[in-house]
């Protein structure tokens, strides 16, 4: 039974890598403008979560505005919280830059969109500037305050970096934050055990692969996402007393759904 599991597993990734390598060669030749490019994403969202037989379970109202930038965020933990924001919602990522030179995928995030920041430097003004693009563009931008990937069984303290786009020196524009927390919550019908949960995350330091194989070895799971109250931000905002209630509300829903 486990070599029949890890054959299927393999399978899903080869068709993962396929679906990829597909939607980011369409992407690259698509002659239809950027905005409409972001489709082509949720739909490589969307199909890869079947792959990887997956089943959303959104929990709460999700805010959708067409005529206000969202702001997106969640913890991270690995994958699949990246392909749920994109079945979710038209959102731009904020990506580090290492990943802009992935021969293919890196091109095609980019012609679609996709935000691109260099942690390594310490002069934050080129991440909130990008943020600031986005927004001012009408785009929803989603990323992870957390800034890494966790294990998933615990969420790791919030960075304020880009939330300073909302800060008086920097405010330009009224947005909505919408924060999402998202875990697994089933697999196979029944809930998940703290070991699968840590096991299928990238927060252990594993190679890709290693990670996507532990990842389909799930042979069918429950994603729940989970949307707090959105919060309007019409005025200039305190980031670090933002990030730290936005910390605070998410980690007490996440301890509450890991349960």
């Amino acid at each position: 039974m486990f070599i029949f599991n890890v054959i299927l597993a393999i399978i899903k990734i080869l068709l993962f890598f396929i679906l990829t390598l597909f939607f980011s060669i369409l992407v690259l030749i698509s002659p239809i403008p950027q905005n409409q490019r972001i489709f082509l994403c949720r739909v490589w969202g969307w199909l890869s979560l079947k792959v990887f037989c997956i089943k959303l379970n959104v929990v709460g109202d999700l805010y959708k505005n067409k005529h206000r930038p969202i702001i997106i965020i969640s913890n991270h933990f690995g994958l699949a919280e990246i392909l749920a924001i994109f079945c979710l919602y038209p959102a731009h990522f904020v990506a580090k830059s290492e990943m802009a030179s992935w021969a293919l995928v890196g091109w095609s995030m980019r012609r679609a969109g996709q935000i691109f920041i260099n942690r390594k430097r310490k002069d934050s003004k080129d991440h909130i500037d990008a943020v600031l693009n986005s927004l001012k563009e009408y785009k929803n931008i989603a990323f992870f305050p957390e800034g890494t990937t966790s294990d998933s069984l615990i969420l790791l303290p919030f960075k304020s970096t880009l939330f300073r786009s909302l800060n008086k020196e920097n405010f330009i524009i009224s947005a909505t934050i919408q924060p999402l927390v998202i875990t697994y919550t089933k697999v196979s019908g029944k809930k998940i055990t703290p070991e699968q949960r840590k096991k299928s995350s990238w927060g252990n330091s594993v190679g890709m692969f290693e990670f996507l194989l532990n990842m389909s070895l799930l042979p069918s799971a429950e994603l729940t996402v989970k949307a707090l109250p959105h919060i309007n931000v019409d005025e200039p905002i305190e980031a670090r007393l933002l990030v730290d209630k936005l910390q605070h509300d998410m980690n007490a829903e996440f301890v509450n759904l890991i349960k």
